[in-house]
């Protein structure tokens, strides 16, 4: 009895109707591998999954250019762009109506109404969600980062509680801390 052999680009074409068929097949470049399956990319609302401020910093894949809220109090814009398939480039631009210095001093030389320090060891840990009283006032902390970016804090109206560049009456301001996303730097 004579053996059929068939020819290797039909077990390609074979190989590939069975990988379609079992993976519903959808757009190559749409989809990605994670832990050995295939998963989309692409939500249900045509951004990629991965459009988020941590994952897209991360130079994830992706499809397309993402912008995402980031900052403080996610006031500011992040813009990442897809380059060859995956994210770079992702700086966070401080909205148009920022009105905080370029530089700003260590968190260190902060006071409370009594003159005592607000922080002990110049961190933003003592900082960050205190009451505060003059608006844009900034703040670097001596915190470690992973990046050469600093941390610090921006004294702001809290949004929904007034006008932001309002100013700070009633007690409506408050040290909101984060990376600094070079909107200010050490003096």
């Amino acid at each position: 009895m004579k053996r059929s052999r068939l020819h290797p680009i039909g077990l390609v074409i074979i190989a590939a109707f069975t990988l379609c068929a079992v993976a519903a097949c959808g757009d190559a470049e749409q989809q990605r591998r994670i832990g050995g399956e295939l998963m989309d990319m692409v939500g249900p609302n045509g951004m990629d999954l991965g459009c988020n401020s941590s994952d897209a910093s991360s130079g994830l894949e992706c499809t397309q250019d993402c912008t995402v809220e980031c900052g403080f109090q996610k006031l500011g814009t992040k813009i990442c762009t897809c380059v060859s398939g995956y994210y770079s480039q992702c700086p966070c631009f401080p909205p148009d109506d920022y009105q905080g210095a370029p530089t700003a001093p260590a968190c260190s030389t902060l006071t409370d109404s009594a003159g005592a320090p607000l922080t002990p060891d110049g961190t933003t840990t003592y900082v960050k969600g205190r009451a505060c009283s003059e608006e844009w006032q900034e703040c670097i902390g001596s915190d470690p980062s992973s990046s050469t970016t600093p941390r610090g804090c921006v004294c702001m109206v809290r949004v929904g509680t007034g006008e932001v560049g309002g100013g700070c009456s009633q007690g409506a301001c408050e040290w909101f801390c984060g990376s600094t996303n070079r909107w200010f730097m050490p003096e």
